[in-house]
């Protein structure tokens, strides 16, 4: 039973989160905003998350681990291609960041806060080097180098995309997938 009474708590937690979130700059929610929100008070809160970004992180994290999970078995097919597989993988990012874009809008712009833009290159470098464990790419002789290289580059792509409404979706994933090294799509 406490099991799911926690389940609930957390689903509560990270509805209002995202709620929050997507009104205000994480840098700007307080615990109580998120409380509030929740219907919980602060000692339950602080069970969970040691800060309104952590939730933040662990819910939006939770939603892009599903896609890190469905590329790797996209992965395994013998009928896609490499480059097959990394387009479902960059448009599920894409379809990710519309999903919460009211979020990303607000913690990709907002200079004062970087923990966001490190959190999502954090994500993005760890499934990153899964891929590269894979792949085993010739002349990559460090994975977290180039996984980090990578990663970091698609979020500067997000964030250009986001602030620039000219740029499509089609022109964000086959313009990430042009400038992707040669090794990674064969």
């Amino acid at each position: 039973m406490a099991d799911a009474r926690s389940e609930r708590t957390l689903t509560a937690l990270r509805a209002a989160i995202l709620e929050v979130a997507s009104e205000s700059p994480i840098s700007q929610v307080s615990v109580t905003d998120v409380t509030t929100r929740a219907g919980i008070n602060r000692a339950t809160f602080y069970s969970h998350f040691s800060s309104p970004t952590a939730a933040l992180v662990a819910a939006l994290n939770a939603d892009l681990d599903h896609l890190r999970t469905r590329e790797a078995e996209l992965a395994a097919r013998a009928d896609l291609t490499s480059e097959d597989v990394i387009r479902v993988g960059i448009t599920g990012v894409v379809e990710h960041i519309l999903r919460f874009e009211a979020i990303y809008r607000l913690v990709l712009q907002d200079t004062g806060d970087t923990v966001m833009h490190h959190a999502l290159c954090a994500h993005f470098a760890e499934s990153l080097q899964q891929i590269l464990a894979r792949l085993r790419p010739p002349g990559v002789r460090n994975h977290a180098v180039a996984s980090q290289f990578v990663a970091h580059g698609l979020v500067g792509a997000i964030e250009t995309w986001l602030q620039d409404p000219g740029i499509s979706q089609d022109e964000l994933v086959d313009t990430v997938l042009a400038t992707l090294p040669a090794w990674w799509l064969d």
